[in-house]
């Protein structure tokens, strides 16, 4: 029950995270994503699935949600 409350909480910090992102606040923006505990493949694929969504809905940023997508697959 404890792993569901806190993927529900990583899932809407995500979705607050791509709903405020833009050129001016993406590196910030990006640094809370990496600063996410994601521990599992299915939180993951969540993960995945609200930025894709978001990306859609505005055309114009997909080149940030890249970027962020981008770093966030390295170690830092």
């Amino acid at each position: 029950m404890e792993q569901k409350n806190n993927s529900d909480q990583v899932l809407n910090t995500v979705r607050s995270i791509v709903y405020h992102l833009n050129d001016v606040n993406w590196v910030k923006m990006t640094q809370k994503m990496m600063a996410l505990p994601i521990n599992n493949v299915k939180l993951l694929d969540d993960i995945t699935n609200i930025i894709f969504d978001r990306a859609l809905k505005r055309q114009n940023y997909t080149h940030i949600y890249a970027q962020m997508c981008a770093l966030c697959t390295f170690d830092q």
